[in-house]
């Protein structure tokens, strides 16, 4: 009987630690789950990207938009540079700051999904860290003036800017 009783007496500390060890397991299990979500995501995220007929398409406008300012000798345009470009594009004209924009907003919600954990810095960098980096310095001009030319505009793509001089470090 009494035995029973000491028990009684370490049944709080007991149930103390056997709470603690059910918590720290469901913390690294959620952590793994969370983990591997992230990771699922990421890979699913690039496959899009790379399969997708939109984005395809806007990244092909980018790059032949960059191709024909290399083409001039000029590889870092300003907004001024950009601006009085005629862009055409698979038989159809095209507003260049727009191409301009819409990659740079597509990069920008990318570098938020990383500063977020929704995306998978490493995996992402893994396979775009190259493009990422060429892509802002061949328009970093562009994104000065851009800032400097439009009100409010002083704070655009700095998510995007923040990643890429973090993965050229």
């Amino acid at each position: 009987m009494d035995i029973f009783v000491e028990w009684a007496k370490a049944a709080p500390l007991l149930i103390a630690v056997g709470s603690l060890v059910t918590a720290t397991m469901s913390y690294f299990s959620f952590r793994h789950i969370r983990r591997t979500s992230v990771r699922d995501t990421t890979v699913g995220l690039i496959m899009k990207m790379s399969s997708d007929a939109y984005v395809c398409a806007m990244m092909d406008r980018f790059r032949c938009l960059r191709l024909e300012f290399s083409k001039t000798g000029n590889t870092n345009p300003d907004f001024d540079d950009v601006i009085k470009t005629v862009f055409v594009w698979s038989g159809k004209q095209y507003d260049p700051t727009r191409v301009i924009r819409d990659m740079f907003n597509f990069y920008e919600s990318i570098s938020l999904g990383i500063q977020e954990g929704w995306i998978d810095e490493k995996i992402f960098k893994s396979y775009w860290r190259s493009s990422y980096i060429f892509d802002f310095k061949d328009f970093e001009n562009y994104v000065s003036s851009f800032r400097v030319n439009h009100d409010g505009a002083e704070n655009a793509f700095r998510d995007f800017e923040a990643l890429v001089r973090k993965w050229d470090a």
